[in-house]
């Protein structure tokens, strides 16, 4: 199990600093030789807050971690809202755009069939815009509800709310995962500070939104594996599969985890019992 732990935590950490350097460089620079010429430096500070919090494990205690989580969450907001109120992007390019447009047009009162029409060709070829669109609606009539009116910062807040709601869920598969302190608040502080969790921040897009189903997922499953009674075990699971279908309406590649648990339970269980 040591093995085993320490080889998902090295394995992680390098995936994790992977994402992050070529995230990070290709929005700041655009330039694929920087991001190679860099990715050793994010390597390298992920390598060594590993092996400062490793150092630390005697005196991290669960609450202390968690205290410790919490003060990165506020930092990570902190950034959120800056880059929310002064990063600029285009946002007559991206999808969110459109699909926010369409809520926006939707819970302002206007006629759902002349909507529809007007987003056909770009619902046909992209299908989980429709899942976008349903996950707006209800935030967009709150925000109506509180302002009179549904502006930018509507789609903006509640990408934040999704993103964070991601961060912790990971945070708290992490404590079910990691033995040590120390690599459950690496895992939330990797996770906390990546930089497409703030760079994505100023508009609502699939890829950050879908995220909160992957950390959702991953908890009930890592429940379902953990847990000794079999109908507790079987419930964790359909709760997983529910978010997998779910997100899959928002974005597609997260069938992939469908994929991907059905392998696992046949290399745990068996090939009968697995896939059962």
């Amino acid at each position: 199990m040591k093995k085993t732990g320490r080889f998902f935590a090295v394995t992680s950490m390098i995936v994790c600093c992977c994402c992050t350097a070529t995230v990070f460089i290709s929005y700041i620079k655009r330039s694929n030789i920087r991001m190679f010429c860099l990715g050793p430096f994010f390597l390298a500070a992920a390598i060594v807050l590993y092996i400062a919090l490793k150092r630390c494990e005697k005196k991290l205690t669960k609450k202390r971690v968690r205290l410790i989580f919490a003060f990165f969450c506020l930092i990570l907001l902190a950034l959120q809202i800056l880059f929310v109120r002064y990063l600029y992007y285009n946002y007559e390019m991206v999808d969110p755009k459109i699909t926010g447009e369409f809520a926006k047009r939707f819970v302002m009162g206007e006629d759902l069939g002349s909507i529809k029409e007007s987003y056909r060709i770009y619902a046909a070829k992209y299908p989980n815009a429709w899942g976008m669109i349903y996950l707006q609606i209800p935030f967009f009539a709150l925000w109506k509800l509180f302002t009179g009116g549904v502006s930018i910062y509507a789609g903006q807040t509640f990408n934040v709310i999704l993103i964070q709601l991601s961060v912790i869920m990971t945070f708290l598969t992490g404590e079910r995962i990691f033995k040590l302190n120390s690599q459950r608040l690496f895992c939330g502080i990797i996770s906390e500070l990546m930089p497409v969790m703030l760079l994505y921040t100023p508009f609502f897009h699939s890829d950050t939104a879908g995220m909160i189903f992957v950390s959702c997922t991953l908890y009930f499953l890592t429940l379902a594996v953990k847990e000794k009674s079999k109908t507790k075990s079987v419930v964790y699971a359909l709760i997983a599969s529910l978010f997998i279908a779910l997100g899959n309406t928002v974005k597609g590649s997260i069938a992939i985890i469908l994929i991907s648990v059905m392998i696992f339970f046949v290399l745990k269980m068996g090939v009968k019992r697995g896939a059962i």
